[in-house]
């Protein structure tokens, strides 16, 4: 009978999406019984190249999967679903359970079919979306074990293709879209991807359009499948920030419309505002030094203003402005200074900001030469929908005042009634960290910072950053419910990368000080 058959059920299931019909409850309950009832139901061949067909489907497959999940059928399929079922997820970031995240994340990727942005014509053009759908189930069925996850689901992902007997070629992709579904997010939200070595070495581990393509939608759906708003605006763009830089270097494409070409057209755009050959090369060369995300995100005209007002500002004067990201949650702080690079005015600016309640995501700082500085951080505030013009002009305001040294008072940050964290919570929480990374970049020396989350920490960390002797660079906050993942590309006072051993020993020590001090009083006794 077709109850006690994976072929005839799977050949029911492709039928349903086809016709767009729904089958009926009597059928599904007859069918999870005989998949209880008899725990040895084959698993054959033709099984497999039906559930592949299935895979290929966007419209409904979400559902069918977690039917077939339902009724212990994908757990025949997939053995790894046995384990997966129900798994907590001990940390504060996922919202789901193993096998729940994972058939959502499926369902989040067939719903890039109807998206607009770059993320859903990604999405539509891969052919074999079957093997990204298979990707997605086989992500984090590697969790629960001793071993790093992903390790573990590389595994798996290969007794899958033996299993199903599919092409050593599309076996090796599922096994490296398992074993690297976290490379993306990890270079795109910890790194300077403006870094061109950097993503080229990224570019070259995946090595083709096509792979990085799948991992782009991949890691696009798997982020949005940890909760609701996890994917947001800010995230989605670095993404694909990265896998356009990626792409360009794959495909060698120089034209305006890949992401170098774009800038350089930007650039160019920005500098025919200048009113003679040389204030136009003027604008040109500080468009270039500028945050590549910073002249692509606003339009020339703004950006040569801005440029020209900062040329215009007397050494002993500052520029200042805020406002809000377009097409994003985010606001920025922009200040332009004269300033020596280790002035300090990036830790005050951090606790002034967070003195306010205000969540900073990222911060470049960039040079622009004639010691003039730019200094462009992002920050979200979550008090406001839409934060009020009067906050604005006040966060303005306050930046201005301590640049130049009228306001050095040092910041006060909310005290705020809450109730205890559970014990769960606590147990929960990671473990504070301090990682030193004197490898991925030649120009600076990357700190890693992961903690909890408690307001004034990163002004702890940027400050005790600044009393090290060091000047901050590049750096990006990512936050995952209480957990702080904090990177900070640092240089000594000369611009260089810190490679005495024992220097970086006492910074490492020193930095990791700081923050358990800082955070250890928060915790109660377990």
């Amino acid at each position: 009978t077709v109850r006690m058959d994976l072929e005839q059920v799977l050949r029911l299931m492709q039928l349903a999406c086809l016709h767009d019909k729904k089958i009926e409850h009597a059928t599904w309950i007859s069918i999870r019984h005989a998949m209880l009832k008899f725990p040895e139901i084959p698993f054959t061949r033709e099984a497999a190249r039906r559930f592949m067909a299935l895979l290929s489907n966007t419209r409904g497959l979400a559902d069918l999967l977690h039917r077939l999940h339902q009724m212990q059928v994908l757990s025949k399929i997939i053995p790894g679903f046995d384990h997966a079922r129900g798994l907590l997820q001990f940390n504060e970031y996922h919202m789901y359970t193993v096998d729940e995240h994972s058939l959502r994340a499926v369902k989040n990727a067939t719903d890039f079919e109807s998206d607009s942005s770059i993320v859903g014509r990604t999405y539509r053009s891969i052919r074999d979306k079957n093997v990204l759908h298979l990707a997605l189930l086989l992500h984090d069925l590697g969790k629960g074990f001793p071993e790093d996850h992903s390790e573990v689901g590389c595994r798996m992902a290969g007794e899958i293709g033996k299993r199903f007997d599919l092409p050593e070629a599309v076996t090796e992709d599922i096994k490296f879209l398992v074993l690297h579904h976290l490379a993306m997010a990890h270079l795109a939200f910890h790194r300077d991807i403006n870094d061109k070595s950097l993503v080229a070495e990224f570019a070259s581990n995946v090595g083709s359009v096509h792979l990085l393509s799948m991992l782009y939608v991949l890691t696009c759906a798997d982020i949005s499948a940890v909760g609701p708003g996890v994917l947001n605006p800010w995230k989605q763009e670095l993404l694909t920030d990265l896998f356009l830089h990626a792409k360009t270097i794959l495909t060698g494409d120089s034209s305006e419309h890949s992401l170098a070409g774009r800038f350089q057209h930007v650039c160019n755009a920005i500098a025919q505002y200048g009113t003679d050959d040389e204030s136009r090369e003027w604008l040109r060369a500080k468009a270039r030094s500028l945050p590549h995300n910073y002249c692509t995100s606003h339009d020339a005209a703004t950006v040569a203003k801005q440029l020209l007002a900062l040329k215009a500002t007397p050494a002993d004067d500052t520029l200042c402005w805020v406002s809000a990201i377009e097409n994003s949650s985010l606001y920025e702080l922009c200040v332009g200074k004269i300033a020596q690079r280790r002035s300090g005015i990036f830790y005050r600016l951090t606790g002034m900001l967070s003195s306010l309640g205000l969540q900073i995501r990222a911060a470049d700082i960039k040079p622009l030469g004639n010691s003039l500085m730019f200094y462009w951080i992002q920050f979200e505030d979550q008090d406001y929908q839409q934060t009020p013009p009067e906050r604005l002009a006040e966060i303005q305001r306050r930046a201005r005042d301590l640049v130049l040294g009228i306001d050095d008072s040092p910041p006060r940050f909310r005290s705020l009634w809450k109730k205890a964290d559970s014990r769960a919570l606590r147990l929960s929480r990671p473990k504070i960290a301090v990682k030193i990374n004197n490898q991925t970049v030649d120009t600076a020396t990357i700190i890693d910072v992961f903690a909890y989350d408690k307001t004034g920490l990163l002004y702890q960390i940027v400050k005790k950053i600044y009393r090290l002797g060091l000047d901050v660079t590049y750096a990006r906050v990512s936050t995952y419910a209480h957990q702080v993942i904090d990177v900070f590309y640092v240089t000594d006072e000369l611009g260089n990368k810190i490679r005495n051993k024992n220097q970086i020993h006492i910074i490492r020590r020193e930095i990791l000080e700081a923050v358990t001090e800082f955070l250890e009083p928060a915790q109660e006794a377990l």
